[in-house]
Protein backbone atom coordinates (compact mmCIF):
# COMPACT_ATOMS: atom_id res chain seq x y z
CA UNK A 1 0.00 0.00 0.00
CA UNK A 2 2.53 2.44 1.07
CA UNK A 3 4.79 2.24 -2.31
CA UNK A 4 1.54 2.09 -4.19
CA UNK A 5 0.57 6.08 -2.58
CA UNK A 6 4.39 6.80 -3.31
CA UNK A 7 3.85 6.08 -6.92
CA UNK A 8 0.59 8.16 -6.37
CA UNK A 9 -1.87 5.55 -7.32
CA UNK A 10 -4.54 6.45 -4.89
CA UNK A 11 -7.11 3.95 -5.45
CA UNK A 12 -5.00 1.16 -5.64
CA UNK A 13 -3.34 2.21 -2.35
CA UNK A 14 -6.42 2.33 -0.23
CA UNK A 15 -7.72 -1.10 -1.46
CA UNK A 16 -4.30 -2.06 0.14
CA UNK A 17 -4.74 -0.51 3.01
CA UNK A 18 -8.66 -2.02 3.73
CA UNK A 19 -7.52 -5.09 2.77
CA UNK A 20 -4.86 -5.03 5.35
CA UNK A 21 -7.31 -3.63 7.65
CA UNK A 22 -9.57 -6.60 7.17
CA UNK A 23 -6.98 -9.25 7.54
CA UNK A 24 -5.61 -8.52 10.79
CA UNK A 25 -6.92 -8.31 14.64
CA UNK A 26 -3.26 -6.75 15.91
CA UNK A 27 -5.05 -3.47 17.17
CA UNK A 28 -1.56 -1.36 16.51
CA UNK A 29 -1.40 -2.63 12.89
CA UNK A 30 -5.04 -2.20 12.65
CA UNK A 31 -4.57 1.57 13.73
CA UNK A 32 -1.61 1.89 11.71
CA UNK A 33 -3.73 0.70 8.25
CA UNK A 34 -6.89 2.95 9.56
CA UNK A 35 -4.25 5.81 9.71
CA UNK A 36 -2.69 4.94 5.91
CA UNK A 37 -6.51 4.67 4.67
CA UNK A 38 -7.49 8.07 6.30
CA UNK A 39 -3.71 9.61 4.95
CA UNK A 40 -4.54 8.03 1.20
CA UNK A 41 -7.83 9.48 1.07
CA UNK A 42 -6.10 13.16 1.37
CA UNK A 43 -7.81 15.49 -0.81
CA UNK A 44 -10.05 13.92 -2.67
CA UNK A 45 -13.56 13.74 -2.45
CA UNK A 46 -16.48 16.74 -1.71
CA UNK A 47 -15.67 19.30 1.10
CA UNK A 48 -17.80 16.84 3.09
CA UNK A 49 -16.04 13.74 2.66
CA UNK A 50 -12.82 15.85 2.92
CA UNK A 51 -13.88 16.97 6.36
CA UNK A 52 -14.81 13.66 7.94
CA UNK A 53 -11.33 12.33 6.86
CA UNK A 54 -9.37 15.47 8.28
CA UNK A 55 -11.27 14.16 11.67
CA UNK A 56 -10.97 10.73 11.30
CA UNK A 57 -7.16 11.08 10.61
CA UNK A 58 -6.71 13.44 13.59
CA UNK A 59 -8.88 11.39 15.89
CA UNK A 60 -6.36 8.48 15.69
CA UNK A 61 -3.41 10.20 15.60
CA UNK A 62 -4.16 11.96 19.21
CA UNK A 63 -5.41 8.44 20.22
CA UNK A 64 -2.06 6.71 19.31
CA UNK A 65 1.57 6.30 21.40
CA UNK A 66 4.03 9.28 21.84
CA UNK A 67 6.37 7.52 19.26
CA UNK A 68 3.44 6.84 16.53
CA UNK A 69 2.44 10.02 16.91
CA UNK A 70 5.39 11.74 16.05
CA UNK A 71 5.93 9.17 13.00
CA UNK A 72 2.50 10.18 11.97
CA UNK A 73 3.31 14.02 12.26
CA UNK A 74 6.61 13.72 10.46
CA UNK A 75 4.53 12.56 7.47
CA UNK A 76 1.49 15.18 7.46
CA UNK A 77 4.38 17.89 7.44
CA UNK A 78 6.15 16.15 4.42
CA UNK A 79 2.67 15.95 3.15
CA UNK A 80 1.90 19.48 3.63
CA UNK A 81 5.42 20.37 1.84
CA UNK A 82 4.98 18.35 -0.76
CA UNK A 83 1.54 17.21 -2.21
CA UNK A 84 -0.81 19.00 -4.17
CA UNK A 85 -2.47 21.88 -3.35
CA UNK A 86 -5.99 19.92 -1.41
CA UNK A 87 -4.18 17.72 0.07
CA UNK A 88 -1.66 19.81 1.61
CA UNK A 89 -5.04 21.89 2.92
CA UNK A 90 -6.28 18.50 4.47
CA UNK A 91 -2.76 18.18 6.26
CA UNK A 92 -2.26 21.20 7.43
CA UNK A 93 -6.42 20.74 8.98
CA UNK A 94 -5.07 17.89 10.48
CA UNK A 95 -1.92 20.06 12.15
CA UNK A 96 -3.97 22.24 13.31
CA UNK A 97 -6.89 20.54 14.76
CA UNK A 98 -4.29 18.08 17.41
CA UNK A 99 -2.92 21.41 18.38
CA UNK A 100 -0.11 22.29 20.33
CA UNK A 101 1.33 18.55 19.99
CA UNK A 102 2.12 19.20 16.08
CA UNK A 103 3.91 22.48 16.97
CA UNK A 104 7.64 21.04 17.30
CA UNK A 105 7.35 18.90 13.68
CA UNK A 106 5.90 22.15 12.08
CA UNK A 107 8.58 24.58 13.57
CA UNK A 108 10.95 21.73 12.54
CA UNK A 109 9.66 22.04 8.82
CA UNK A 110 10.01 25.63 9.00
CA UNK A 111 13.26 25.77 10.36
CA UNK A 112 15.10 23.59 7.97
CA UNK A 113 13.64 25.15 4.88
CA UNK A 114 16.07 26.92 2.63
CA UNK A 115 16.09 29.90 0.33
CA UNK A 116 15.56 27.75 -2.80
CA UNK A 117 13.20 25.40 -1.22
CA UNK A 118 10.83 27.90 0.22
CA UNK A 119 7.29 27.75 -1.60
CA UNK A 120 3.39 28.19 -0.65
CA UNK A 121 3.49 25.44 1.92
CA UNK A 122 6.18 28.08 4.31
CA UNK A 123 2.80 30.31 4.30
CA UNK A 124 0.49 27.69 4.82
CA UNK A 125 2.28 25.83 7.88
CA UNK A 126 2.71 28.90 9.64
CA UNK A 127 -1.31 30.26 9.16
CA UNK A 128 -1.54 26.57 11.00
CA UNK A 129 0.40 27.62 13.52
CA UNK A 130 -1.53 30.63 13.82
CA UNK A 131 -4.82 29.00 13.49
CA UNK A 132 -3.72 27.30 17.03
CA UNK A 133 -4.26 30.93 19.00
CA UNK A 134 -2.73 31.35 22.05
CA UNK A 135 -2.14 27.86 22.78
CA UNK A 136 0.87 28.04 20.33
CA UNK A 137 2.40 31.21 21.59
CA UNK A 138 3.98 29.77 24.61
CA UNK A 139 6.25 26.59 22.35
CA UNK A 140 6.45 29.61 19.99
CA UNK A 141 8.02 31.93 22.20
CA UNK A 142 10.23 29.78 23.92
CA UNK A 143 11.84 28.65 20.50
CA UNK A 144 12.75 32.87 20.75
CA UNK A 145 14.13 32.24 24.16
CA UNK A 146 16.26 29.70 23.65
CA UNK A 147 17.53 31.11 20.34
CA UNK A 148 21.26 30.15 21.36
CA UNK A 149 20.06 26.50 21.01
CA UNK A 150 18.39 26.95 17.62
CA UNK A 151 18.25 30.18 15.92
CA UNK A 152 16.95 28.75 12.86
CA UNK A 153 13.86 27.95 15.05
CA UNK A 154 13.82 31.42 16.63
CA UNK A 155 13.48 32.90 13.11
CA UNK A 156 10.77 30.62 12.28
CA UNK A 157 8.38 30.98 15.04
CA UNK A 158 8.54 35.25 14.00
CA UNK A 159 5.95 34.29 11.31
CA UNK A 160 3.38 32.34 13.07
CA UNK A 161 3.89 34.77 16.23
CA UNK A 162 3.35 37.97 13.58
CA UNK A 163 0.27 35.84 12.72
CA UNK A 164 -1.38 35.39 15.80
CA UNK A 165 -1.08 38.78 16.93
CA UNK A 166 -2.33 40.48 19.72
CA UNK A 167 -2.40 37.25 22.20
CA UNK A 168 1.52 36.62 21.64
CA UNK A 169 2.23 40.46 22.58
CA UNK A 170 2.48 39.60 26.87
CA UNK A 171 4.95 37.34 26.41
CA UNK A 172 6.40 38.78 23.82
CA UNK A 173 7.70 41.92 25.74
CA UNK A 174 8.53 39.89 28.70
CA UNK A 175 11.34 37.99 26.29
CA UNK A 176 12.28 41.77 25.83
CA UNK A 177 12.23 42.07 29.81
CA UNK A 178 13.85 39.22 31.21
CA UNK A 179 16.63 39.12 28.21
CA UNK A 180 19.22 38.46 31.16
CA UNK A 181 18.18 35.09 31.72
CA UNK A 182 17.88 34.92 28.11
CA UNK A 183 19.88 35.52 25.15
CA UNK A 184 20.32 38.67 23.41
CA UNK A 185 19.50 36.95 20.57
CA UNK A 186 16.36 36.73 22.07
CA UNK A 187 15.40 39.66 22.87
CA UNK A 188 15.82 40.85 19.23
CA UNK A 189 13.76 38.02 17.61
CA UNK A 190 10.78 38.85 19.97
CA UNK A 191 11.07 42.53 19.05
CA UNK A 192 11.01 41.71 15.23
CA UNK A 193 7.70 39.75 15.90
CA UNK A 194 6.09 42.85 18.20
CA UNK A 195 7.28 45.00 15.02
CA UNK A 196 5.66 42.46 12.51
CA UNK A 197 2.41 42.58 14.70
CA UNK A 198 2.60 46.22 14.39
CA UNK A 199 -0.55 48.25 15.62
CA UNK A 200 -2.19 45.45 17.26
CA UNK A 201 1.05 45.44 19.97
CA UNK A 202 0.96 49.32 20.83
CA UNK A 203 -1.64 48.86 23.69
CA UNK A 204 0.77 46.36 25.50
CA UNK A 205 3.93 48.20 24.88
CA UNK A 206 2.07 51.48 25.92
CA UNK A 207 1.02 49.59 29.17
CA UNK A 208 4.29 48.44 30.08
CA UNK A 209 6.19 51.63 29.19
CA UNK A 210 3.47 53.73 31.00
CA UNK A 211 4.11 51.56 34.21
CA UNK A 212 7.96 51.67 34.36
CA UNK A 213 10.19 54.15 35.98
CA UNK A 214 13.29 53.04 33.81
CA UNK A 215 11.92 51.83 30.34
CA UNK A 216 13.34 49.31 28.48
CA UNK A 217 15.38 50.87 25.18
CA UNK A 218 13.61 47.96 23.43
CA UNK A 219 10.32 48.35 24.11
CA UNK A 220 11.17 51.84 23.40
CA UNK A 221 12.63 51.11 19.96
CA UNK A 222 9.94 48.14 19.09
Amino acid sequence: GETLYQLGRLDEALAEFERAADQTDDRELLAESYYNQGTTALGTGDAAERAKVVSGVASQIQRSTPADQRASLLRLVIIAKAERPQTRQDAAAILSKIGPKAIPAVLNALASARPGSRGPWVGMLESTLAKMGARAVYPLVAALRYAHQSADKAKAAIGPLVRIGTPAVASLIDTLNWRKQFSHDAADYARRALVGIGPKAVPGIAKKLLGSKHPDQRLVGA
